[in-house]
Formats: structure tokens, sequence, C-alpha cells
């Protein structure tokens, strides 16, 4: 696990402490605070991590709460914005859903479409981030985080979704119930894990207790988001490095919203091929069965036609970056390049990711998984020799 990830699960426990508290003794907590908290921790607890501020005078025109750069240490570098949302508890909706239904003044526009339109013309990821409360036996995401339950007090999903799953009324989308949001958000520590969260999944009969689980939905996105067009980005990037992580995941839950259709299909065919194979546990046969699974895969000409990661080179930064980068203030006369279309985000973050410290090599029944190019976890068939550790064996 990540310092990052372990970082971003204390904040989100911390966050849902607070926000059910406030509700308690009626000292209410509001996005902006919390996110502002939440930037000063990591920023302390994270010595990669830089955080700049534009000009308070643009305040009128944000269209997203922060922006983050992001490397693995290389002079290669991606880009996430990310919007803040709290869950809102109204007497019509008692169970909870997220405003995502707002309009900025200062552009007529719909917050959304402005965050859209900013990742898409610098080639950025989107991203919300779900504020929650802490409350007992309520889940915030079908997946579950690996460093425990309250992990998903605060939750990621791409924008994406809101866009392509959730109907308009009049142009503008309308506010989304938890209930409608739940199979799509991850907890977002799990977005500087190694792979995406899972969830239980009952273990088909079989007599072996080699046996692993098949993949959950999610996970094959994260795979086959791996062996398509963007492999040349995700290759630029050290697959050991939490910024490896931060960048898959993100582009998984964009693809995902992108082509639900599409990995449904053909996650009906990895699951029918998963489960014919017989006498479970040998390692050939499941290398088999992955190789039946690969070649289902449909070729899709649309899969990606919206999905572009640009990666960038340290001399491609824009200038307000190299000026955080190098522990200065963002100049009072630098504006943000979006600020006249209304996205300009409150902060700037960023990260040059180290990777992961090495990791004492044991013994494992299941050692066979982990011994070649080609394991049962389909997102590694095509990368380097995988390390024995804990975190590549499912716990």
């Amino acid at each position: 696990m990540t310092r990052l990830a372990t970082a971003l699960f204390r904040n989100a426990q911390s966050a849902g402490r607070n926000f059910r508290d406030g509700e308690r003794h009626n000292i209410r907590q509001g996005e902006e605070g919390t996110t502002e908290r939440i930037l000063l921790n990591l920023a302390k607890t994270i010595p990669e991590l830089h955080v700049g501020a534009f000009n308070r005078r643009e305040e009128s025109r944000y269209g997203a709460d922060w922006e983050w750069w992001i490397s693995d240490g290389s002079s290669k570098w991606f880009h996430l914005v990310i919007q803040a949302k709290k869950l809102q508890t109204p007497p019509a909706h008692p169970a909870g859903k997220y405003k995502i239904k707002h309009e900025i003044r200062s552009s007529g526009m719909q917050q959304i479409d402005l965050l859209d339109l900013y990742a898409r013309k610098s080639g950025a990821q989107s991203l919300y981030a779900l504020y929650n409360p802490a409350a007992r036996g309520v889940r915030y995401s079908d997946h579950r985080c690996c460093l425990g339950p309250s992990g998903d007090r605060i939750t990621a999903v791409s924008a994406d979704v809101f866009l392509n799953r959730f109907p308009r009324t009049k142009g503008l989308i309308d506010d989304v119930p938890l209930a409608a949001i739940r199979e799509y958000t991850l907890p977002w520590s799990c977005l500087a894990n190694d792979r995406v969260a899972t969830h239980a999944v009952p273990p088909p009969p079989g007599p072996s207790p080699l046996r692993p689980s098949p993949l959950t939905f999610m996970q094959f996105a994260q795979w086959t988001v791996m062996q398509d067009d963007n492999s040349n980005s995700l290759g630029t990037f050290d697959s050991t490095s939490p910024a490896y992580s931060l960048l898959v995941n993100s582009a998984t839950m964009k693809a995902l919203a992108q082509s639900q259709d599409w990995f449904t299909r053909n996650y009906r065919h990895y699951l029918d091929d998963w489960k014919r194979v017989e006498r479970p546990g040998l390692p050939e046969e499941w290398k088999d069965a992955q190789k039946i699974a690969i070649s289902r895969r449909e070729s899709s000409d649309e899969l990606f036609a919206q999905q572009r990661i640009r990666i960038f080179d340290r001399a491609e930064l824009p200038a307000y970056v190299s000026a955080i980068l190098s522990n200065e203030p963002i100049p009072e006369d630098v504006r943000h390049p979006f600020s006249d279309r209304g996205a300009a985000p409150k902060q700037v973050l960023t990260l040059v990711a180290p990777p992961p410290p090495d990791q004492p090599t044991e013994p494992s029944p299941v050692e066979w998984q982990n011994s070649t190019h080609t394991t049962w976890y389909p997102h590694r068939v095509t990368g380097p020799p995988i390390p024995q550790s804990n975190r590549y064996r499912g716990r």
C-alpha cells in the first residue's frame, strides 16, 4: 500500500467524522473548508506534494476545486481536474443525493460542462470527489477499500459518468441519488493503489483452495484499458509508482462510463470462460482460460474515441505549474489558461510520486500466480515480472 493511498484513506475517515459530528452539533461542514483541510493534511503528510493557489480575484470563475499535476519522478506528467461534492440529505431525499445541477453565473454554463470542457481541451481526466458522512451500515461505493470500510467516506467517480449515464432536464444534469452512483465510484484511496478496489465475489464450486476469484466488473475494465490504445501512454510511467495507479484507475472509470455496454458484453464472456475451466488450481489451465478471454475481446473503434490521455514533458508544463514545483507562489499576473471560460481551479497541486519501497519476498502456496508474465490477474498480462508481495495476492 502506498503512502499516498494511506494518506487519502485517513483524510476520508476524518472528513466523514467531521460531517457526522457537524450535523450532530449544528456546525455543518462545507465542501470548501473540507477541501482546504484535506489539502493541508496531504501537504503536511506527503513531502513530494506542493500546493499553489491563484489570485482570489478569479474566485467567481472557478469551475473546479483543484487540479493535480502528477509525475512518477521521471520527466513525464499527466493531469487530473477534480470537483468536490458533499452528499446532501434533504427531506425529499433522505437516503442522500449529490448536487450536480449547478450553474456558474459568470459563464451561464453548468459546472460539470465547464469541468468537461477544460478536461477535454487540456487532455486531463476529470473526476468528482464525493464527500460522505460517517454513518453505520451505509455504503457509498459497491467496491470496498483495501484499508477498511471507512475508506468510502470520500469516493471518486469520473465526471463522464454523470455526463453519459444520467439524464438532463432542460439541458441540466439532475442531482444524482446515492443509490444510482455507487456502482461507478471507488474509495478515493484506491486510486493510488496498484489496482482497483474489489468487492466480495462468491466463489463457484471447486475443490481447490488455490482457485482465485474472478475479476470484478471494474477490474475487468481496468485490464481492458491497459490492453488497448492507451498502452503507449501508460508505458511511459513506472508501473510500481502511485502515479501509475492514479493514471490507470482514473482512466478506467472514464472508459467504463463511456463504454458500459461494450464492457458488460465482454465481461460476461470472460465470466463464462472462467467458469468453464476444469480442475481449477493448475497454472497451465488458468493460462489457457486467460488466452480464451483475451481472444474474446472485440475490437471497437469507438471504445477510446474520447479517451485520450495527454502525457506532458517537463518543458510542456504551464508556467504556473513550474512555479509551484520551484516552491514559488503563482505570480499575480499569471492567469489560468481557462479562466476566461470559467474553469480556473481554486488550488493547483503537483506531486512527484516516488515508487513504493521494495517489499521482502515471502513464500506462498500460490507462488505460481506471480512467477510469470501471464497470471490469473489479466491487467498484469503484458507487464514486467511481478515482485512477490502481499499487495499482488488480493489480500
